[in-house]
């Protein structure tokens, strides 16, 4: 079984400030992704803080548009988040619960033992829940659930192998609690996971010092005090193995001293996804697709910057707002005009990473099918996917010559004018290089961040983004959905601009 790591955050929230909390729980996130973390469990009520008198005008949904950003950060780290907050009950007062955010999903779990008071404010669960996250059974709790051993061992009956809580514990609780927790990981054989607040809440004061013990009650690892940290296990041949990252509260911000760079490709490059591994790096913020039409929709914060720009001055001003805050921005060619992303892209202070596709063909037709099924990324699929495919439709030839033809004359324009600025500020890459030699990604990234100015990394959940079995969506089984395929590779298939079947 591939290596697995979990991770416990100790932080703090705002009081009844879901964005600022949000915010800080997607600080955290980013973080954890940059150490491979596969789960990362927030402590109790971390998304409103824990203020019972509260709840009922807290009370969050797992498709409350507030959450939007810890849905697409599972989705697009492919890690799944487990946050606090009051949820429904269908009572008169709500649930102490668990939102589960994994890729594809998202799911409740209710407290079902309540601490003395809460019943003034909050109805108990009756559930137990156990989750499948990468082949490992992690079973759920919320606080005064750890305090009965029944709850541990209904878990460890619904086969989990990781029982983790998220909790608000005190000094006064903390060393009876956890003595429990030890008990519980060795009595049923589980890694145990705590996670506790690292800041004052609701009027208590906990004692911070998160920790896991792993499956013979022994500790892991644990936090030192009530300092913001993840506290992470991982688990490998020979055992569990921990560390604790100190974090401060605030949110990672632009490394200036690295140089701004643009990644600039043509749709269905994958430009997305080497945007993405970028973004992983420690010391690079990455703004991806800002002047999309539809950007500001995608999270609740984003700005609309296509409607501020109208010509090259304004887009220089929007530029120079987003390299306040980031290091690096991904765009397509689309939907501005070739003149300004010429302009964009010729910025004396400003490298450029060109990524283009060789195999047009491909392009083309990959292109054609998302607008035909509205679906731009493999991980967007829904579970038939063969059935979404049967219904696909012829794509007229000159369709395709006219995509072919545009592409690569816009792309050959813009490299040729590339070419005019200084060698140390343009890189160029192609899909096939990156994608087609697994063998050689690791050096063709280190590529990447040696030009970008940061150190050379390559973990674990780079090499899976580029594992082309994991992220492509378009294969030649799905080729052959098209009903007029044979017709296209007969045509248009060529050594000029590739083949969909073979080489």
């Amino acid at each position: 079984m591939p290596s697995f790591t979990i991770a416990a955050a100790q932080t703090s929230s705002v009081k009844g400030d879901i964005a600022a909390n949000v915010q800080i729980h997607t600080d955290f996130v980013r973080i954890a992704a940059e150490h491979d973390v596969d789960v990362i469990v927030f402590p109790e009520l971390s998304l409103t803080g824990y203020e019972p008198e509260l709840a009922g005008d807290l009370i969050l949904a797992p498709e409350d548009k507030r959450l939007h950003r810890l849905h697409e950060l599972s989705r697009r780290l492919d890690l799944t988040i487990i946050a606090g907050a009051p949820v429904e009950s269908g009572l008169e007062k709500p649930h102490i619960g668990a939102l589960i955010f994994s890729p594809g999903q998202s799911l409740i779990y209710a407290k079902n033992h309540l601490h003395g008071g809460e019943e003034m404010f909050f109805s108990p669960g009756d559930q137990t829940c156990v989750l499948n996250i990468k082949g490992r059974q992690v079973g759920l709790a919320i606080c005064a659930d750890t305090n009965h051993p029944d709850h541990a061992r209904d878990a460890a009956d619904h086969g989990a192998s990781i029982y983790a809580s998220g909790v608000l514990l005190n000094e006064n609780a903390y060393a009876s609690d956890t003595a429990l927790l030890q008990t519980y990981a060795s009595k049923h054989a589980m890694l145990v996971v705590m996670a506790n607040y690292s800041k004052p809440t609701g009027g208590w004061t906990p004692a911070g010092k998160s920790a896991i013990w792993d499956e013979e009650g022994q500790q892991v690892t644990k936090a030192d005090g009530t300092e913001n940290a993840l506290v992470l296990a991982t688990r490998h041949a020979e055992g569990w193995r921990g560390r604790v990252i100190k974090h401060g509260s605030k949110p990672r911000k632009k490394t200036s001293a690295i140089s701004d760079f643009i990644l600039f490709a043509h749709p269905r490059s994958g430009s997305t996804i080497i945007a993405e591994i970028l973004d992983l790096h420690p010391r690079l913020r990455v703004l991806i697709e800002p002047f999309a039409e539809n950007f500001h929709t995608w999270e609740r914060d984003n700005k609309n910057y296509l409607e501020q720009i109208v010509d090259a001055a304004s887009l220089d001003t929007q530029l120079t707002e987003i390299f306040t805050e980031y290091n690096g921005i991904k765009v397509t060619s689309w939907p501005l005009s070739f003149e300004l992303y010429q302009h964009m892209m010729m910025h004396t202070d400003r490298k450029v990473i060109f990524l283009r596709r060789e195999n047009l063909l491909k392009t083309a037709v990959s292109s054609a099918i998302s607008h035909q099924i509205n679906v731009w990324e493999k991980r967007n699929l829904p579970a038939d996917v063969e059935g979404l495919y049967k219904n696909l439709q012829n794509i007229p030839i000159d369709k395709l010559i006219e995509y072919i033809e545009s592409t690569q004359k816009g792309m050959d324009l813009y490299e040729k004018r590339l070419h005019t600025r200084p060698q140390n500020m343009v890189k160029m890459i192609t899909y096939e290089a990156l994608y087609d030699h697994p063998s050689d990604q690791e050096t063709l990234m280190h590529g990447l961040f040696d030009f970008i100015g940061v150190e050379q990394i390559f973990t674990d959940k780079m090499k899976r983004l580029l594992d082309k079995g994991l992220s492509q969506m378009n294969t030649e089984d799905m080729y052959r959905h098209i009903p007029n395929h044979e017709e296209i590779e007969t045509q248009l298939g060529n050594k000029a601009h590739g083949f969909l079947f073979g080489s």
